[in-house]
């Protein structure tokens, strides 16, 4: 089973598996065996930890097999016992793992590496596909063990085993072989999530009341107590999306907008209630694109304390009026689409899940510097108008100053402008400076006692006969090296800067890496990529989502070919999630789905995985959004542990008359690596 099926597991904590999986390091503690020490085993045991822990799995475990035929009975044999099983598993030599690691366990059950024995039986059983077998090692290893690391990775592992891959009976028969008081709640909260998910009321219930008689302190006791408290009020909870439904309007394009949103909102609500619980209400309401509505309606469903989630509103203006009062009443408001700076920083239950203007520039950068190595950038940027333009250009000349890259010119143009020679032209010259190198004239400047400085510095004395006898200029480059002029200055010598000829367009700019244009629409893709080359610039093109145009960019393809953008969405309709969606839409409405329909999807399904966790109150899901580090929709990955703006974007190409994805970032102030 391929470890992304584990991604729909009950507890947000439990989605890193790939982590969980690959976390198999050295021995977590040394243990010496009652065997002789023998220095020639020692060699070999040495060489295959340094092999293992290098990445060379297949030397690894020729070297501990090594340490088990060769070297009979000494100080390292359950020690490669273990590291061989962890070898072989790593070599995906399942089979081969199992059996050292039963080895170990059974010739040496007292030793200190049979916690980490089960557990890699456990890793290993579950690639193997024999579920009930990694369950019960996975649980042993979960009891026997003393490190908090190894307990959690084992618990983790466990939980997702039991939640996808046991039946009921199979986890009361697990639940049955726990020994210890901890792990027995452990098990037993998930047997009564495991019954309640398949729609057995009574056996949660009996299974959770006695917790109440627990002490409140006992691990495991209040996360009982939440999963009562949640089968006993059963019932449903109530979710609300404020959207322009524009039901008194005739204005067309916020109206379809809305709907489309709309009905992506209700098919996750219509899948969710067939599998999930608790059941879950839909609560629409129309903003009518009117911030003042907006207000009025959050106020109004705030106070309504069956409503635990507010999706919208979707118009950044809105969200600002809004914000405010769902921030102060302790109701999690989630935007999906608004983008404006700030709004998230309103307050702690204010989400959202679009990138902001920041966001957004900080990304360009740091994918221009960290992943494609530039240096040197310009800036060419609308000043006015909606405002987004300059937030990124803003955003992105910061960021490229903190990773120490270089801005050789920023120009601002008025929104709408179609003639940019003036800021055009000003970074041309700008750019162009930067190629004047200081010449050293030996026919009219270079004196004697010049002569005998570069003399002193080791310059070659053929070199400056050559160019005092053709009485010729050179570079103080070739004179002193890369550090030239620094040197010229500090030997006294005299030079004199060349000039370029700025108004020659035949002069090529090319000590620019890339020109980031974070145009205002689409209709500006022409306008700066036509004058641009017009100007003779040989650079990167680098923008933002408003490039995302295949028509605009085909029609300027002989300018804008190659442009490398950010976007907040990007669909691949080979996935077998978006087909699934795209099949279940138009069942549902008979249409095809559209992007604004993904927005509400991605939207109130990440709010519902929540849910289907067992958050059940709105400060429980405010606390799980803020923590949130990933949650693969099928627009956009989300991440949201920063500040509670998605710090996600995809990274899309224009080349050959098609936009392909090559890359993405996170922005995320310390990404996890």
């Amino acid at each position: 089973m391929r470890l992304d099926r584990m991604n729909r597991s009950w507890t947000r904590s439990v989605r890193l598996v790939l982590p969980l999986l690959a976390a198999l390091a050295s021995p977590s503690r040394a243990q010496v065996e009652l065997f002789v020490f023998r220095p020639d085993a020692e060699a070999v045991f040495v060489s295959g930890m340094e092999a293992f822990r290098s990445g060379a799995y297949d030397t690894a475990q020729v070297l501990f097999s090594r340490c088990l035929t060769d070297f009979p009975r000494h100080h390292r044999v359950s020690a490669a016992y273990i590291m061989g099983s962890k070898a072989s598993y790593h070599l995906a030599d399942y089979q081969e793992s199992v059996r050292l690691a039963k080895n170990l366990i059974d010739l040496f059950p007292s030793s200190a590496y049979v916690d980490d024995a089960h557990y890699t039986l456990g890793l290993s059983y579950y690639r193997l596909g024999r579920f009930e077998d990694a369950a019960q090692d996975l649980l042993s290893a979960r009891q026997s063990t003393k490190d908090s690391t190894l307990s959690t990775r084992a618990e983790n592992l466990l939980t997702i085993v039991i939640v996808d891959h046991l039946t009921l009976d199979q986890v009361k028969s697990v639940r049955d072989a726990a020994t210890t008081v901890p792990v027995r709640h452990f098990m037993t909260i998930r047997l009564a999530d495991k019954a309640y998910r398949a729609g057995n009321v009574q056996l949660p219930l009996e299974l959770l009341r006695p917790f109440r008689g627990y002490p409140p302190d006992m691990p495991y006791v209040q996360e009982g107590l939440l999963l009562l408290d949640r089968i006993e009020r059963g019932g449903s909870i109530e979710i609300a999306a404020i959207l322009p439904l524009m039901s008194n309007s005739k204005q067309q394009a916020p109206k379809e907008l809305g709907a489309e949103l709309l009905n992506g909102i209700r098919l996750a609500v219509t899948e969710h209630n067939k599998i999930g619980l608790p059941k879950v209400n839909l609560v629409e309401r129309d903003s009518q694109r009117d911030p003042g509505v907006a207000a009025r309606v959050v106020t109004e469903l705030c106070s309504d304390e069956k409503i635990m989630a507010v999706i919208g509103p979707i118009f950044s203006n809105e969200t600002f009026a809004a914000a405010g009062i769902a921030n102060a009443r302790g109701v999690p408001l989630i935007t999906p689409t608004a983008t404006a700076n700030g709004i998230a920083a309103i307050g702690p239950f204010v989400f959202q899940l679009n990138p902001d203007y920041e966001t957004r520039g900080r990304a360009a950068a740091r994918f221009a510097v960290d992943t494609m190595g530039l240096k040197t950038f310009g800036v060419l940027a609308p000043a006015g108008g909606t405002g987004s333009g300059r937030a990124m250009a803003e955003a992105f000349i910061e960021e490229i100053a903190a990773l120490g890259a270089e801005i050789v010119d920023a120009e601002w143009y008025d929104e709408g402008a179609t003639d940019l020679r003036f800021q055009i032209s000003a970074m041309r010259r700008r750019a162009l400076e930067r190629t004047e190198i200081p010449v050293v004239d030996f026919g009219h400047r270079t004196s004697y006692e010049d002569l005998k400085k570069m003399l002193s510095w080791g310059v070659a004395p053929r070199l400056l006969d050559s160019l005092a006898e053709r009485e010729d200029t050179v570079s103080v480059n070739v004179l002193f090296g890369p550090r030239g002029k620094e040197i010229a200055d500090s030997l006294g010598i005299a030079y004199r800067q060349t000039t370029v000829n700025y108004d020659s367009l035949e002069i090529p700019v090319e000590t620019i890496d890339a020109v980031f244009l974070p145009i205002s629409g689409s209709d500006e893709i022409g306008i700066v990529s036509s004058q641009l080359r017009y100007f003779n610039f040989r650079t990167q093109l680098l923008g933002t989502g408003e490039w995302y145009d295949i028509e605009e960019l085909d029609e300027n393809r002989q300018y804008a070919d190659g442009v490398i953008f950010s976007n907040d969405t990007y669909v691949d309709e080979s996935e077998s999630a978006y087909q699934a969606f795209s099949r279940n839409y138009m069942s549902m409405f008979a249409r095809r789905p559209t992007l604004n329909s993904l927005y509400g999807y991605d939207a109130m399904s990440l709010v519902l995985s929540l849910v289907r966790d067992g958050l059940a109150s709105r400060q429980s899901l405010a606390e799980a959004l803020a923590r949130l580090e990933s949650y693969r929709g099928i627009r956009a990955n989300v991440r949201l542990d920063g500040n509670r703006v998605n710090s996600y974007l995809t990274i899309l190409q224009f080349k050959g008359r098609s936009i392909r994805k090559i890359g993405s970032i996170d922005t995320h102030p310390h990404p996890t690596p």
